[in-house]
């Protein structure tokens, strides 16, 4: 079972793969002399499982062998997040308190200190995981924060076992519990209700179909002459290939092509902000940026925002998440003066 879970792991993401060496070491902990024929055959059913759950390797295998398996290659600089430095770092500052939240991740980390001195059998197999997943995020390229989900669980147990350590000292190990529970618990609660409301794209979308008439032409930041997928649907298909191959047709005249706007201006723009600065960064970026909205005037505004607390908003403006570019876009219409 160990062995066909590590295969499906592979098979969604190519370096879930990393996990099966989990497997092997528990072959070794558990069986010791007939480990070697458990890790043959665990490996062997791996590499079946990721093949028959995944035929595109088959089918494609070439691709595969591209994909470099997306952990060994850190650009340090992307049109997303500018300058990000190592991968592990970012993952760090930004991500894992996200994730985790801050309280959390520092008991997590002295919880995997201790580990090794209470159960130290299973606690090999809870850090050789960490350690697996944290060297995929040394150079990755990857900075999404769905990436640190495979870190999840074994965090989890760390914490845990840190917190029993302490529990000793009840009152005080069950308020550092509740409080570990908190932040995260208010913040998904709060995500979750977000994502029940009307999308801010939605909004923004209905409210240029009332006021921009049809033929106007559009101006939004789009990649490869298509809008992208965090964009306001202008079009039926509003991102991705396919949207490139069926022309994506729209009631407007989409202008994508930002280098033309300073020298023939759209009359709307229609524009994720998260994105805006993504593309005018820096002090030329800037001061394009200024160039561009002082011909124009905003119209109208929406943003999508997690109320956690009266005091405590969630926002995707200024954020290096790039998980909140799309969850949390914030929408602005300029019109031309």
């Amino acid at each position: 079972m160990a062995s066909v879970a590590a295969g499906l792991a592979g098979s969604t993401k190519y370096n879930g793969i990393l996990v099966l060496p989990c497997v092997w070491l528990a072959a070794g902990l558990v069986w010791r002399r007939e480990a070697w024929k458990l890790v043959l055959a665990s490996t062997s059913v791996a590499v079946l499982t990721v093949v028959v759950t995944s035929p595109f390797l088959l089918i494609d295998p070439q691709a595969a062998v591209d994909a470099h398996f997306e952990i060994f290659v850190h650009p340090h600089f992307t049109d997303l997040y500018g300058d990000v430095g190592p991968g592990w770092l970012f993952h760090l500052r930004w991500n894992l308190p996200t994730a985790t939240g801050t309280l959390f991740a520092l008991i997590a980390a002295a919880g995997l200190a201790l580990l090794p001195y209470r159960r130290r059998r299973a606690a090999w197999l809870v850090l050789l995981w960490v350690g697996l997943v944290a060297l995929s995020l040394l150079r990755t390229k990857e900075l999404y924060l769905r990436y640190l989900t495979p870190l999840l669980p074994p965090l989890c147990i760390a914490a845990a076992a840190a917190l029993e350590r302490a529990r000793a000292k009840g009152l005080l190990a069950h308020l550092a519990c509740l409080l570990c529970l908190c932040a995260p618990g208010w913040r998904a609660a709060a995500f979750a209700a977000m994502m029940a409301r009307p999308d801010a794209r939605d909004l923004a979308a209905a409210w240029c179909s009332q006021n921009i008439p049809a033929g106007a032409s559009v101006g939004d930041i789009g990649a490869d002459g298509i809008q992208w997928f965090y964009s306001v649907p202008l079009s039926p298909n509003n991102g991705g290939a396919r949207a490139k191959k069926l022309g994506s047709p729209s009631r407007y005249r989409l202008r994508l092509d930002l280098a033309a706007w300073p020298r023939d201006p759209p009359e709307w723009l229609v524009l994720n902000l998260n994105r805006a600065a993504e593309q005018f960064r820096g002090p030329d970026g800037e001061r394009q940026w200024a160039d561009l909205t002082a011909r124009y005037e905003q119209v109208a505004g929406f943003e999508n925002e997690a109320r956690v607390a009266p005091w405590w908003r969630i926002s995707g403006r200024g954020s290096r998440l790039h998980d909140w570019q799309y969850t949390l876009p914030v929408i602005a219409i300029y019109r031309r003066r």
